[in-house]
């Protein structure tokens, strides 16, 4: 489907002028992989892990049919075709929860899994590092606000998010920053940001800097303090850990400092991995960790410190 058609005939003319004849398409080569997503509270990764997926599959010879299967959080047992059928041949597992992780220690599925930036004995994984982006987020956050610092969590109990917020405590504690009266909790949404920043305000609650697990929910933290006529950036800084589409914080006013958790890298990663499972040049389970990195915005300039 990709060779001109005109080229096209001229290869079949030549190959019947050789005595060949066409064979019926083996559709057996189809490569089928299922990524499983939980939808719930971390729709805007959605974005990034497909154009992940994307660059891989169009660069693919062979074709590949993406089947996308949303599930709840602590809900991954009840995909029975994991279990029980063979709709695919390999399949990507987003963001599982603590019990779904330990459901899958204790059940094997019947495909090869690549888990998307979770770990777990015997199976595959490509995930960010954790515990370093935390320790980004923390120290960036104490060379420009000293002790003065605010953490936004998430009530619910995401794996990922969890583990960097326990590493943004763990360094700020080591630093002697006691944050335990300066803990806020908002769901991972720009509007539920937006009315925590007000209620932040309203209650004379705003420290020097912000530090968010989720990027939605410092933009709308940012779109309340403008509002308000306070300069964020100066007045108070405002940063987060993102997993969102990077040119949407590139452009919000002001543009938001975030440590990039590279989702799009991780699900081309994974893809990658799933296919080489399939065509089984990767027997064993393998496990890619990469780096965050983080990006300096003016919601939250680099220290002159660090320059």
């Amino acid at each position: 489907h990709r060779i001109a058609p005109a080229t096209q005939k001229k290869i079949l003319d030549a190959a019947e002028a050789l005595g060949y004849s066409r064979k019926p398409a083996n559709t057996q080569k189809r490569i089928k992989i299922a990524v499983y997503f939980m939808y719930s509270e971390l729709e805007m990764l959605m974005p990034n892990e497909i154009t992940g997926i994307s660059n891989v599959i169009s660069s693919e010879v062979l074709p590949i049919d993406l089947i996308i299967r949303p599930y709840e959080l602590n809900q991954l047992s009840n995909q029975s075709e994991l279990w029980h059928n063979n709709e695919c041949q390999a399949a990507i597992i987003v963001a599982a929860a603590k019990s779904d992780l330990d459901y899958l220690q204790t059940h094997e599925p019947v495909v090869p899994i690549v888990l998307f930036n979770r770990t777990l004995d015997k199976y595959s994984s490509v995930t960010i590092d954790h515990k370093e982006a935390g320790i980004l987020a923390a120290k960036h956050a104490i060379s420009v606000g000293g002790t003065d610092i605010s953490l936004v969590l998430n009530p619910v109990a995401l794996y990922g998010l969890n583990l960097r917020a326990a590493a943004i405590i763990d360094t700020l504690k080591d630093n002697g920053v006691n944050i335990e009266n300066n803990l806020f909790y908002s769901n991972n949404k720009i509007n539920d940001g937006y009315e925590l920043g007000w209620d932040m305000i309203r209650k004379n609650k705003l420290q020097k800097v912000i530090i968010c697990v989720s990027d939605m929910v410092a933009m709308g933290i940012i779109s309340a303090l403008n509002e308000a006529g306070i300069s964020v950036g100066s007045d108070v800084h405002v940063l987060a850990t993102s997993s969102s589409v990077p040119s949407l914080f590139a452009r919000c006013t002001p543009p938001l400092t975030v440590v990039d958790l590279k989702i799009e890298d991780i699900a081309e990663r994974s893809t990658k991995l799933a296919i080489a499972l399939i065509q089984k040049t990767v027997t064993e389970p393998q496990k890619i960790i990469l780096q965050p990195q983080i990006i300096y915005r003016q919601s939250s300039p680099m220290s002159p410190l660090k320059l």
